[in-house]
């Protein structure tokens, strides 16, 4: 420790990351945040590759800083030209999307191959997607299976979610609800909400199995639980729709109960032959 602190006094970069690092972690010491931002900055300025992509992370996620586009690009880029894996495949999505920089797809599969070669997991991810869906470059969907498939052995769950939604439509390779099935549990292991919602809709359509709404308003609902942006809306919209239906069936037996005057014993939320 007084070797890290000797080096922030000298203004030594790695010292400078050192430090920033276990005050944002609260590593050995009280947490805080905003000083470690201030040590990262101290650090970036004189060039540290770890810092300059810290950095970009943070005001990606508007952590300990006020959210920004346009510097989380910034030092990524920085990041990035020094050859930072990561930073190059984050600053990808930016281009991707055109957020803090202006849209270009071309040069996003340019990072994300750079990346890829490198052996970055999640270049293999976002660099599938693109193939997919052929931005910036020739849709393939084998070769976009093929990184996703790279990818969730690395243990991406996007990448296992995504790998799923191939197999249920039968895109890139040959259609099996089972194997979409134990794709999607796969990134559910690993807490993906979009792969919750997944599941709780094959089991809507019985797809791979008899119609189960039991089954389906389970996952629809640990999927609206996750907040995840992307899907929880849909996902809480989508509980609500299937919970009515369910209490409508329960609703229907009690009534045919009460007219018939005997129990009928009726599995509620499932259908079989579907």
């Amino acid at each position: 420790m007084q070797k890290i602190l000797h080096g922030v006094q000298q203004e030594q970069p790695e010292s400078l990351y050192l430090l920033a690092m276990m005050k944002f972690y609260g590593h050995g010491m009280n947490q805080n945040v905003r000083a470690a931002v201030t040590l990262l900055g101290r650090a970036a300025d004189r060039g540290h590759i770890d810092a300059e992509f810290a950095l970009g992370m943070l005001y990606g996620r508007g952590e300990g800083v006020p959210q920004s586009d346009s510097l989380s690009a910034s030092w990524l880029a920085k990041s990035a030209a020094r050859g930072h894996i990561d930073a190059k495949w984050m600053l990808a999505t930016l281009y991707n999307e055109g957020r803090g920089v202006k849209e270009d797809v071309t040069r996003a599969v340019e990072l994300l191959r750079e990346s890829v070669k490198a052996g970055s997991a999640y270049a293999k991810f976002h660099l599938g997607v693109m193939l997919e869906y052929g931005r910036g470059v020739a849709q393939d969907f084998a070769k976009a299976a093929e990184l996703y498939q790279d990818a969730s052995e690395q243990q991406v769950p996007d990448a296992f979610y995504y790998l799923g939604l191939m197999s249920l439509q039968g895109r890139g390779m040959k259609q099996s609800f089972q194997q979409a099935r134990q794709s999607f549990q796969s990134a559910v292991d690993l807490g993906s909400a979009p792969a919750m919602y997944a599941l709780g809709q094959m089991h809507v359509h019985g797809q791979g199995s008899a119609v189960d709404y039991s089954q389906a308003l389970y996952w629809l609902k640990r999927a609206a639980q996750e907040d995840d942006v992307r899907i929880s809306s849909t996902a809480r919209t989508v509980a609500n729709e299937v919970e009515f239906v369910l209490t409508q069936a329960e609703l229907q037996v009690e009534a045919s109960e009460r007219l018939l005057g005997v129990p009928i014993h009726v599995q509620i939320g499932t259908i079989e032959g579907h």
